[in-house]
């Protein structure tokens, strides 16, 4: 599964709720920027939101957040507490297609993530 890890001492399958090793206690690598197991780079991406953006990405109900996903074919995971000021995307599949859907919607919403809007993808 996403997020999970591999414990480089002894290679015990770890999920990715735990920082520390089951097996032997060895701390979780940080490699967050990297891919997961079985997914190419191209097809992987995580960046950081602002808490107005994470909401406004999720929308009411998660009816934004829902048709990116469905349009986009990409897995969408969100990693947000209400108190953090910044939140998590990783996106695994058409990254390409995700982002710009997700720069559309927020655009729309009027708290873009920099740059000149972008058309609505086909």
């Amino acid at each position: 599964r996403p997020g999970d890890w591999m414990c480089p001492k002894c290679n015990f399958h770890n999920y990715r709720s735990k920082a520390v090793c089951v097996q032997c206690m060895t701390v979780m690598p940080k490699s967050q920027g990297d891919a997961p197991p079985g997914v190419s780079s191209e097809h992987f991406k995580s960046f950081k939101l602002m808490s107005n953006q994470i909401k406004a990405l999720i929308g009411k109900g998660g009816e934004t957040i829902r048709a990116v996903r469905e349009q986009s074919g990409a897995t969408i995971k969100i990693d947000h507490s209400p108190n953090e000021t910044q939140g998590t995307v990783t996106i695994i599949g058409d990254v390409r297609a995700a982002e710009s859907l997700i720069k559309f919607h927020l655009d729309a919403k009027n708290v873009s993530v920099g740059g000149s809007p972008m058309p609505p993808p086909p």
